[in-house]
């Protein structure tokens, strides 16, 4: 039934005052009230999130209701992320229900698959671009000596990223491979990880996409 008034609350514990409150009504429209009333004028289902922030810049979510959930990841370089979804409810349920099944019917104790496709195992070696994260302590000649590593593999770098006015005492920085096998990245590394300048063992991970990775 519109329209439709709605009060919302947002009352937070904890950091330092002062405390900002940024309400998104999930129409499009936000508020930095702390306890807003709005009017939603068309009919259909509305998220309202409320995202506090103190005055360091900590922040969190206040509150979800209803049948969504969010998760919030923080990354190094991304910040804040957020993801919602339909946590439960008919088809949200019907999807959990069937998954379950076919997680038993492939794999549970006593239980055969009959009709079920079996998973498939993943192939050990692929050819795929890959990202490499480096964090050193930084002097000439590094990114040298890593392309000279890499060449002697057969593998193309693809590009180098690095942020401007890092403590050279712990600088990350990071490579991104052209397509290459994974056991001459595997082989390259480990010889790259046998030099005196790393803070930190190197991280890598393949770039995969729908149809890129050949096994």
């Amino acid at each position: 039934m519109t329209p439709l008034q709605v009060d919302l609350a947002c009352d937070a514990t904890g950091g330092n005052a002062p405390i900002a409150y940024l309400w998104d009504f999930g129409n499009g429209r936000t508020t930095p009230l702390q306890n807003p009333s709005l009017t939603y004028t068309q009919a259909g289902i509305y998220v309202a999130v409320c995202r506090v922030t103190d005055a360091d810049g900590d922040s969190s979510l206040a509150r979800v209701e209803g049948t969504q959930n969010i998760v919030v990841v923080d990354g190094e370089f991304g910040g804040e992320t957020a993801f919602s979804g339909f946590g439960a409810g008919g088809e949200p349920t019907a999807v959990a229900v069937v998954s379950d099944l076919l997680a038993i019917a492939r794999g549970a104790p006593g239980r055969q698959a009959t009709d079920v496709q079996a998973r498939r195992p993943v192939a050990r070696e692929f050819d795929a671009p890959h990202y490499v994260r480096f964090m050193i302590r930084d002097r000439p000649g590094i990114i040298a000596a890593l392309a000279e590593v890499f060449s002697r593999h057969a593998i193309n770098v693809d590009a180098v990223w690095q942020e401007p006015g890092g403590a050279k005492t712990e600088l990350p920085f990071v490579m991104t491979l052209e397509s290459c096998g994974s056991a001459s990245v595997t082989a390259a590394l480990n010889e790259i990880g046998q030099f005196d300048f790393h803070v930190r063992p190197p991280l890598w991970l393949p770039i995969l996409s729908r149809g890129e990775a050949r096994a």
